[in-house]
């Protein structure tokens, strides 16, 4: 891969001796013996537990060892999940997992041990055997994994004053299942990661059927959005929209009835998702009203990718997006779908290998190099630690993982916490960032600035922040809000360290040359204006506020959209700057454009 040959080139990793005999055969016995004690606690105890064997692979391997490292991995999250049920339950789940063992790593290698609930997502799965077959079941293994993961706590969601309702989780299986085939991507194709914005379909299977039979043949559904008729009079007015009054609010009174930005992106992302292509309801912020669009996935010759653009308004692409992820409820960005999206076609072995050398990464920190040694020679009789928990050997793990899928928002994330030790240095961080944009990141703007934000939230020192975020800015050129993100960052990293003139500086630019293109210029503003307050400074305030509210571009929308505008949210500012600087006839005017 391009991303492993330029960064062999530049990071000095250790090499492993090749010598000794691969884990593998070891450590399938000892999984092995782990799980048969789980499913019948009267077998044979194992030698060691699940953990420590992870670990000691981890410290021993070599590069051709990652095979084992998956299989004790996995043996060590059946165990975690396994735990947390009943014992009845966790003898089941040890028993599906020796008997159908792919489908079981699917679902453990998923689940999100701090959000997930296992005893319904387990439930759920369990539930989805007994009702299709195992057989059935591990067919669509990644779709069923994903509709345990999301429909163990994800029931309805709001769309604007709309709450809508999930069907039950058998209904989509079946739907999704029995339609495979002629569903425009089929979800054998596609892993449980993806999978989650298909199967979080808020529409009853009824509507489903309808969007599939009306829209079957159309795979562009950007136009979708723009199909439905937009509600001026609610945009304009504020009165209430023709479809909330409607006695269901769903896809079909959507086309019949017409709606607002949310109800457009509602409606292709279900008719989107009724054909079998995951979609989200992403939202952003321009520098006028709060928008909401649509992201698909797109299936091409060269391979997959998400689709931010066919279904927005041209005002807002360029916007910085970000969606719910249904399994964790979590924000999610662009970024992160984009990355997802890049690792599709990765076979089973890459993605987990790739996975599960991230996590060693962590499981090793700290240890010594003594420790290491008696850990692995506990485990593995007569063999010694091939690496300890110094960063360099931990880099190392991480080089493996990337080198396996570059687009691994958790290798990224671990080697974000590893930065934040302060025991990488500056340039090895620059080494990776290059490495990785040369590798195909120059072609996703959003990755990258997901990939630096991963490495803000973790490093300690200004400098090394300063550095990342100098090195970003010109590769981000052509997106004017990630360029007014990276400036805020800046202002932010310099205040932080009480360098106030930088920070001003870079304050100023955002609110000068990103008025209005975005939210950062208001935040921007307010830094600035804290600033000035901190300073005990009363009057530049108003020259401030009088600027940004003359440079400012008032909204044609009216209502709530109207006050959402970078131009009313200033002029509130100047208004109540006005107020109490005395000049009251001043504020009344500002007061009278805003109301106007």
């Amino acid at each position: 891969m391009r991303f492993a040959f330029l960064l062999a080139c530049v990071l000095a990793v250790p090499v492993v001796a090749q010598r000794q005999p691969p884990l593998a055969p070891v450590v399938a016995e000892a999984s092995a013996a782990v799980l048969a004690h789980l499913a019948d606690p009267t077998a044979a105890a194992p030698v060691t537990d699940a953990d420590r064997l992870t670990q000691a692979v981890a410290l021993a391997m070599s590069d051709r060892d990652a095979d084992a490292l998956v299989e004790a991995e996995s043996a060590a999250r059946i165990v975690a999940v396994a735990n947390r049920l009943a014992p009845d339950d966790a003898r089941a789940f040890a028993k599906l997992a020796i008997d159908e063992p792919t489908l079981v790593r699917r679902y453990v290698f998923q689940f999100e041990g701090q959000r997930d609930d296992p005893v319904e997502a387990t439930r759920i799965l369990f539930d989805l055997v007994e009702r299709f077959g195992v057989e059935r079941v591990a067919e669509f293994d990644s779709l069923a994994v994903a509709m345990a993961l999301v429909h163990d706590g994800f029931e309805s969601r709001g769309v604007n004053e709309n709450t809508v309702h999930t069907d039950d989780h058998g209904r989509l299986f079946a739907y999704f299942a029995d339609n495979a085939r002629s569903l425009q991507i089929d979800p054998r194709m596609l892993p449980a990661d993806v999978l989650v914005f298909l199967v979080s379909a808020t529409e009853h299977v009824d509507q489903l059927e309808w969007a599939r039979a009306t829209y079957g043949r159309n795979r562009n559904h950007g136009e979708r959005f723009f199909e439905i008729q937009y509600d001026v009079e609610h945009f304009r007015t504020g009165q209430p929209k023709a479809v909330s009054l409607a006695p269901r609010y769903c896809i079909q009174a959507i086309r019949e009835l017409g709606g607002v930005c949310a109800d457009q992106a509602y409606f292709a992302e279900h008719v989107a998702k009724a054909n079998g292509v995951p979609a989200a309801y992403m939202r952003g912020r321009s520098g006028e009203v709060s928008h909401a669009w649509l992201g698909y996935l797109r299936a091409g010759r060269s391979g997959y990718a998400w689709d931010f653009n066919a279904g927005r308004y041209d005002a807002y692409k360029g916007v910085r997006g970000a969606s719910i992820d249904p399994q964790t409820l979590e924000t999610v960005t662009d970024g992160e779908l984009v990355m997802r999206a890049s690792s599709i076609r990765l076979s089973d072995d890459d993605r987990w290998q790739a996975e599960a050398l991230a996590i060693a990464a962590d499981r090793v920190a700290g240890m010594s190099e003594s420790a290491a040694d008696e850990l692995v020679g506990e485990v593995f009789e007569g063999r010694s630690a091939a690496r300890t928990g110094s960063a360099a050997d931990r880099l190392g793990l991480l080089r493996m993982s990337v080198e396996r899928r570059p687009g691994d928002p958790e290798a990224w994330r671990a080697f974000a916490r590893l930065a934040s030790t302060g025991d990488v240095r500056s340039k090895t961080i620059d080494t990776w960032l290059t490495a990785f944009e040369r590798s195909g990141g120059r072609s996703s703007p959003d990755m990258l600035a997901d990939i630096v934000e991963m490495l803000l939230g973790a490093m300690p020192e200004t400098r090394g922040k300063v550095d990342v975020l100098e090195w970003a800015m010109p590769k981000l050129r052509g997106r004017s809000d990630l360029q007014a993100w990276v400036r805020l960052k800046q202002g932010e990293v310099f205040e932080a360290a009480g360098d106030r003139d930088n920070a001003w500086r870079a304050y100023d630019d955002v609110a000068r040359r990103f008025l209005n293109e975005g939210p950062f210029a208001v935040d921007a503003i307010d830094r600035m204006l804290g600033m000035l307050e901190n300073a005990g400074k009363s009057g530049p305030d108003l020259e401030l506020l009088k600027r940004s509210f003359a440079a400012a571009e008032p909204p044609f929308a009216m209502g709530d959209f109207r006050r959402q505008s970078n131009w009313y949210q200033i002029g509130r500012r100047y208004a109540a700057s006005l107020e109490r600087a005395g000049r009251s006839r001043e504020a009344v005017d500002v007061k009278r454009q805003l109301d106007g």
